[in-house]
């Protein structure tokens, strides 16, 4: 029998091991994987030259969508002529076509190219074409809030009423009334002149815009008038009122004059309650002693003893006193002082010249008054204080001590039932000042 050959055979521990088979199938699997990368990668650069190609397409779109005048027709020409020129393949020329075959109207049309414009935005671009972009628009009164858009006939819209401008407080102003410099201050919130709008409002020119900004308006769309308050500075002064100065230094000069004024009526008021006794003449007790208290004031000298040469010396100075007072350069007076001037040895005191003292006196009170009568620390007023205070006040309060008892009784009586009255508060108004600045002593009234 015949040996069988075997050489051929594979023999035992001759085959591949475990390890150089498995790397076989790891490189057919890396094959595997390499193939469905490349398919991938393909179909993603023909992905990415689609878009390339829709986006050429919707730039194309998004420019005729600015125009106004752009018809369908155009449109499918345009889009016609941008695929063969690009060479672009059928379905996207077929998908762009397909868009704009059932388009029936212009309004259709001018939808379908805003969608077109849309495409190529992000996000947020969308929604501010949309919606348009939150703003203000400055009308140098107020800031209105507003949205505008790119996207046609939208325009710029008006989403508030409009806030109205306010001052910083140290804007620099003046008070009405008093020309005083100030800051402005802080001041209540201005409302805008007019009807509020509480809808939306559109820009110019854009059908059914409404107040704010030229168009039309219904009663629906604006709310009601708010009062606008006027501003009152109320910051703190920047520099004095006008007339501040010159007020300042009246008020010092009056104050001066008040000084004057009352050394200047002493003599006199100190010489009123010995006149009787003077003219009672000498021997009597009470002209002795008249004449001792004279003395004593300095009215007279302490070598004057002549009866006569002292009654003539009293007359004098009382006359020259009431000549250099308003009371004594009325025509009724002249007389008067005229005789008094140019005593002889009869000369008498009359009683038109105690008259006119008396009167003197109560004048030259009211001008030392008016300085110490004025109240506050804006000198400005005072010119209008100074003017206005001869004919603020009732003279008589001035001289109530120089009346008779009887008289000034009388007089107090007859003013407090008038309390309530114009001339009963003159008065008393006055009597308060004699009594504030002590020009008498009030004490017994």
């Amino acid at each position: 029998m015949a040996e069988i050959d075997t050489s051929s055979y594979p023999k035992a521990g001759a085959g591949k091991s475990a390890l150089e088979t498995a790397a076989q199938f790891g490189a057919i699997k890396q094959q595997s994987q390499a193939i469905e990368k490349t398919g991938i990668s393909i179909a993603a650069d023909k992905l990415k030259l689609l878009n390339e190609h829709f986006g050429i397409m919707n730039k194309e779109l998004s420019n005729m969508a600015n125009d106004p005048n752009i018809t369908k027709d155009q449109v499918m020409q345009r889009l016609d002529g941008i695929t063969k020129m690009l060479n672009m393949p059928q379905p996207v020329r077929q998908q762009m076509f397909n868009e704009f075959q059932n388009i029936r109207t212009p309004q259709e049309l001018k939808q379908k190219l805003e969608t077109a414009l849309q495409r190529g935005m992000t996000t947020q671009e969308q929604i501010n074409f949309a919606y348009g972009t939150p703003g203000t628009l400055d009308t140098g009164q107020t800031q209105q809030p507003v949205v505008t858009s790119v996207r046609p006939g939208f325009g710029m819209k008006g989403i508030a009423p409009p806030v109205q401008h306010q001052l910083p407080p140290v804007t620099p102003t003046v008070e009405p009334g008093t020309g005083q410099p100030r800051m402005l201050g802080a001041q209540p919130y201005q409302p805008p002149p007019g009807p509020l709008p509480v809808g939306p409002v559109t820009a110019p020119g854009v059908k059914g815009s409404s107040s704010n900004f030229g168009g039309n308006v219904t009663g629906a769309e604006v709310g009601p008038n708010l009062p606008v308050q006027p501003l009152t500075p109320s910051g703190p002064a920047t520099a004095p009122t006008p007339m501040f100065e010159e007020g300042k230094k009246a008020l010092a000069a009056d104050q001066e004059l008040a000084t004057q004024k009352l050394t200047s009526i002493k003599p006199a008021i100190q010489t009123l309650p010995y006149l009787k006794d003077i003219m009672a003449g000498p021997g009597t007790d009470g002209f002795t002693k008249a004449v001792a208290a004279l003395k004593g004031f300095g009215i007279l000298t302490t070598q004057a003893n002549d009866p006569t040469a002292i009654r003539q010396e009293v007359v004098k100075k009382l006359a020259q006193y009431v000549a250099s007072n308003p009371a004594g350069q009325r025509s009724d007076a002249s007389q008067t002082l005229a005789e008094a001037a140019s005593p002889s040895p009869g000369t008498q005191i009359t009683p038109a010249l105690i008259k006119l003292t008396k009167d003197s006196i109560v004048l030259d009170r009211v001008q030392a008054a008016r300085a110490n009568a004025f109240e506050g620390q804006d000198y400005s007023k005072y010119g209008k204080h100074r003017s206005t205070f001869p004919a603020s006040i009732d003279e008589r309060a001035f001289g109530l001590d120089l009346m008779e008892p009887e008289e000034r009784k009388k007089l107090a009586e007859e003013m407090f039932k008038k309390k309530n009255t114009f001339e009963g508060k003159k008065f008393w108004k006055s009597y308060k000042i004699v009594r504030d600045q002590d020009l008498i002593d009030t004490s017994g009234f």
